[in-house]
């Protein structure tokens, strides 16, 4: 009796995942999912070369990444997925993403405050190795797609 009830609670924790035991997915199949949301406007992917110099973030952090902006320049619609290699190397994108939203928002605030209104509702979000920074103007549906395909 007690091993049944032993092998009954090993597999229903076998079947539960903390958020800091998320394995990293690829950051392509997360990118889709939310491009699949239908919320984005007209984006164009940044060469994985390009990345760096964007958003400063170097290749050796991570295992996969997927970065887009905003065709038009004047939107500040943005989706960054990172898989990071490790935990550091996750807190350290997660900082980098960070800034980067600091710089976005000052540099709107002025210039486009409707768009400044869309990067302050933007979200940073880190789900153990997956970090994530999504923009847009319907956020709810990007984050609700972004999380579905995280944990499906």
């Amino acid at each position: 009796m007690a091993v049944a009830a032993l092998l009954v609670a090993l597999v229903v924790l076998s079947g539960c995942r903390s958020a800091a035991s998320v394995v990293p997915e690829d950051a392509a199949v997360l990118y889709e999912a939310v491009e699949n949301a239908g919320v984005l406007p007209d984006m164009q992917k940044l060469p994985p070369e390009d990345v760096q110099d964007y958003v400063g973030i170097a290749p050796d952090t991570y295992t996969s990444a997927c970065a887009a902006t905003a065709r038009d320049a004047l939107l500040a619609d943005a989706v960054m997925v990172f898989a990071a290699k490790d935990d550091d190397s996750a807190k350290t994108i997660e900082a980098r993403l960070n800034d980067f939203l600091s710089y976005r928002r000052q540099e709107m605030r002025d210039y486009l405050p409707e768009q400044y209104a869309v990067l302050q509702r933007a979200v940073l979000r880190r789900d153990g190795l997956n970090v994530a920074l999504l923009v847009t103007r319907d956020i709810e549906k990007l984050n609700l797609a972004y999380q579905a395909a995280l944990h499906r």
